[in-house]
């Protein structure tokens, strides 16, 4: 047992991150508002934790367009590019529409590609923490990708409104960590890919407003 007050163990982290990004819409047409943007961050990090002192720099591009194809349908196409030092470049790219079936009654589809690429902690981690486990990154993760569609019908009648929603995604090269056993007493966990993993599932809710002030 360890009395209040002991330090078991010890470290250091510093990171240091900058950061720009900038965004600009116009109005090309009375039914098209297109979107330019784009983003920069550099993280730096220094610490005890790590087996590196990695530099990791982001950059990313996109575009959208907001397009109002009639009265009741709008219809929403962007894409995106990123830039990993690490890991090199990636498009992914999204498409979102939405339907008013009615003035109370909406069908809404969302069809997108995303990506996300390994933290610092997640590739050079090396963690000991006396009093409980050890804790490692791996170098060889590769960026997770990812396609992700929902479909889902709201409605409006009164005070009462409710959701019918259907969402899958499906992700290759997850990132996540799993236990590899015991080290000089330790519970020891490493960081891994979990190459294919599909989530679907089904929602449906229903809320009303009791109170109107």
């Amino acid at each position: 047992l360890y009395s209040a007050g002991d330090i078991l163990s010890a470290d250091h982290m510093t990171f240091h991150s900058t950061i720009m990004d900038g965004r600009r819409s116009l109005q090309i047409s009375d039914r098209h508002l297109l979107t330019l943007g784009g983003d920069y961050r550099m993280e730096d990090y220094d610490s005890t934790r790590l087996t590196e002192s990695p530099s990791m720099k982001y950059a990313a591009l996109y575009v959208q367009d907001k397009w109002k194809v009639n009265r009741s349908w709008l219809l929403i196409p962007s894409v995106r590019y990123d830039y990993v030092n690490v890991f090199g470049s990636k498009v992914t790219g999204s498409l979102s529409s939405t339907y008013d079936i009615n003035k109370d009654t909406r069908l809404k589809i969302n069809l997108g590609s995303t990506y996300r690429s390994p933290t610092a902690s997640e590739l050079y981690m090396n963690w000991l923490h006396d009093s409980y486990a050890y804790l490692l990154g791996n170098k060889n993760l590769r960026p997770e990708t990812a396609v992700d569609f929902d479909v889902a019908l709201e409605t409006e009648h009164g005070h009462t409104s409710g959701r019918l929603s259907y969402f899958l995604n499906k992700i290759k090269d997850m990132i996540d960590y799993a236990y590899q056993g015991i080290t000089s007493g330790l519970y020891t966990y490493k960081y891994y890919k979990t190459y294919k993993n599909k989530y679907k599932s089904y929602f449906f809710t229903r809320s009303r407003i009791l109170f109107i002030s």
